[in-house]
């Protein structure tokens, strides 16, 4: 993921986080490092949106399932998370 390493306004580096959303725009399920104005916002990561508020109910904007940016097209990943 492009922002794995990016420190910004929320998240951290080499983290991830849950639930995020940036400002009144986009947001994440599973935001995949850093988040913000410097890490190109939070609509990076595991079921990503472009809607404000991070919402997942609007049709007219971009959404997917993965991803560096909601409002491109889909990207493939293989993931392998461990939980301790």
């Amino acid at each position: 993921f492009a922002q794995a390493t990016c420190t910004g306004d929320i998240g951290a580096a080499n983290s991830i986080s849950f639930w995020s959303d940036w400002s009144s725009g986009d947001g994440a399920v599973m935001m995949i490092g850093g988040g913000g104005s410097v890490c190109n916002r939070a609509d990076h990561g595991i079921g990503v949106t472009e809607a404000n508020d991070a919402s997942f109910n609007d049709g007219s904007v971009g959404e997917n399932d993965f991803g560096d940016d909601a409002g491109s097209g889909p990207t493939g990943y293989a993931l392998n998370l461990f939980v301790r």
